[in-house]
């Protein structure tokens, strides 16, 4: 049987590297979002390469939001100190302009799908940083809110 395969399925922390690297090249979108998607749940069975050639196209695609949007959904399953800080860089880089909002919202999602103890903290410091405009840190406050499942806002140390 190839690498990775069993006969109950796909053992992802067994799936070889090397053709999701080939394939994450192709200029398909649909392609690429897939491969994305199984690099990030490779990631999320304990592949740290997986993980770590996704930090790797947050530079590589820097200026494709579209692209970059795939890959930063794909880190939400890269439960990994690099994964949150790589997110938290990434919403202090861009700007929130017309063509950037997908993108960012998608990055929140991510930072926000992470492990409370990733998550949390770093939140709490966007929410209550003036370089952003109150619109964005509100954005951030709600994100705070809604991990912890309720709808009373709370002070987060604002």
């Amino acid at each position: 049987m190839p690498d990775g395969l069993t006969p109950d399925g796909v053992d992802l922390g067994k799936v070889p590297l090397e053709p999701m690297l080939r394939r994450i090249l192709d200029e398909d979108e649909a392609t690429f979002s897939w491969t994305c998607t199984v690099l990030g749940a490779m990631s999320g069975e304990g592949r740290r390469d997986a993980g770590v050639f996704l930090l790797g196209l947050l530079s590589y695609y820097r200026g494709d939001y579209e692209r970059l949007s795939s890959v930063v959904r794909a880190l939400g399953e890269f439960h990994s100190t690099e994964a949150a800080d790589a997110l938290t860089a990434e919403l202090r880089r861009v700007p929130s302009t017309n063509n950037t909002r997908r993108y960012l919202e998608a990055v929140l999602e991510a930072l926000a799908s992470l492990p409370d103890e990733l998550a949390r903290g770093r939140l709490v410091t966007l929410s209550g940083d003036r370089s952003f405009s109150p619109k964005r840190r509100k954005r951030f406050q709600s994100t705070l809110w809604d991990l912890d499942g309720d709808d009373t806002p709370h002070d987060g140390g604002w």
